[in-house]
């Protein structure tokens, strides 16, 4: 509402949240919520202390106490020292993480060139001519400036047809990359999961009055107190279940839009016939009383 107020009255304020809910990393979740926040903190808190032209683990002590200090500033409250601190020690485990799983990837493509031998650059130094062709990438062509090979190459339309046996190869690999695609795909949802978790379980300490409400909340939602819960009605789910078809639909024509560059254009008849129904909407979701903002209480 802020950001379109201010591009009423002439001012084009910058981004400041591109979709966090699909994040599949706590970093990533950070590079996309509250991105004026965590810009002021990385320029004012965690380049000053070093970032990361420091020593290993001094650099994993600076992103912790970036995020611990983020916490401080929202105010005096142990709910926002202790929230600043478990996701300062939850990016600190992420970095270290993904320092080791480099190293490992490092580690691999260096025994890998090993066992394939010597390289194209190494071929071409020991003058073996047929060697280092065998070896050369489209890159090294296009830049040594083949033109015998550039001449050679079919025009655009001129590529002769794909016959039996030509669909019978290239079949195999698109398969394969395909199996590839679909064996990440349990990873990246795990990774989804776990992140989304995380944020909105330690979110809940932002509403809490008290260490005490909020340890109370944490423990119910993850099952490990049985409370008596009134019975369900329709007034208590529907705002929820509206309030997340609302958040996934808006993040699924932002991933569009701004991750994939899609031209999505909606047309003005469609505009006002949808502006009815969202209002009705937004009147269904919305709070009945008067709810305060969130940040009038940092």
């Amino acid at each position: 509402m802020a950001w379109r107020a201010a591009i009423c009255m002439g001012f084009h304020l910058p981004e400041n949240f591109r979709m966090p809910y699909i994040s599949r990393a706590p970093s990533e979740h950070w590079q996309r919520w509250h991105m004026s926040l965590i810009r002021w903190i990385r320029d004012y808190l965690y380049i000053p202390l070093g970032g990361n032209r420091v020593s290993y683990w001094r650099h994993k002590l600076n992103v912790f106490l970036t995020m611990f200090l983020a916490g401080l500033w929202h105010g005096a409250a142990w709910t926002f020292v202790i929230w600043g601190g478990l996701h300062g020690i939850i990016l600190t485990v992420e970095t270290i993480l993904r320092d080791v799983a480099e190293r490992f990837r490092s580690r691999a493509k260096t025994d890998g060139a090993a066992i394939a031998g010597p390289s194209a650059a190494d071929a071409r130094e020991a003058g073996d001519a047929q060697a280092a062709g065998d070896l050369r990438t489209a890159e090294d062509l296009r830049t040594a400036g083949d033109e015998r090979t550039a001449g050679d190459a079919p025009a655009p339309g001129d590529e002769a047809p794909i016959g039996p046996l030509g669909r019978i190869v290239r079949t195999p690999r698109a398969l394969v990359g395909r199996m590839r695609h679909l064996l990440r795909f349990p990873g990246r949802l795990a990774a989804f999961l776990l992140t989304s978790f995380f944020t909105v379980y330690l979110g809940t300490m932002f509403r809490s009055r008290n260490i005490a409400d909020s340890w109370l909340i944490l423990k119910r939602m993850a099952g490990l107190e049985v409370f008596a819960a009134p019975p369900l009605s329709p007034s208590m789910y529907r705002p929820v279940f509206l309030g997340v078809l609302c958040i996934l639909v808006g993040h699924f024509l932002g991933y569009l839009i701004f991750e994939k560059k899609k031209d999505v254009r909606i047309p003005a008849w469609l505009e006002i016939a949808l502006a009815p129904i969202l209002i009705l909407l937004f009147i269904q979701i919305g709070a009945t009383g008067v709810t305060p903002f969130i940040y009038f209480v940092f």
